[in-house]
């Protein structure tokens, strides 16, 4: 049985040859956008990289696993007139959580 290999960069350890096992293509069934979903071997690192219809079709035919995944319906659930949250709002939000005796009481309505 042969194995192959897909070689590409992997940010933590450089160029790599990847286990076609280990390499998962993933298309947005929104806009038909197509990644990979990589696992290197050599180094444990979990990345993605896009691909083009070209290699898409070279991977599936390679017997590569294909994800059809949408994008979540709370990604346009955020009216675009308001500001992204704030570095301070994060840590005030922080600073809330670890001043809470009981965190459900802080979630929770009264």
């Amino acid at each position: 049985m042969t194995m192959t290999f897909v070689t590409t960069d992997c940010p933590g350890c450089g160029e790599a040859e990847i286990p076609l096992d280990c390499v998962t293509l993933r298309v947005c069934q929104d806009d038909d956008s197509t990644r990979c979903a990589i696992r290197c071997t050599h180094c444990g690192s979990r990345f993605d990289k896009a691909v083009d219809d070209g290699m898409s079709v070279l991977l599936v035919t390679f017997g590569v696993h294909v994800e059809n995944w949408s994008r979540p319906a709370e990604v346009d659930e955020r009216p675009l007139h308001d500001a992204p949250i704030s570095y301070e709002e994060l840590e005030a939000f922080a600073d809330a959580l670890a001043d809470a005796d009981d965190l459900m009481s802080f979630v929770l309505p009264s």
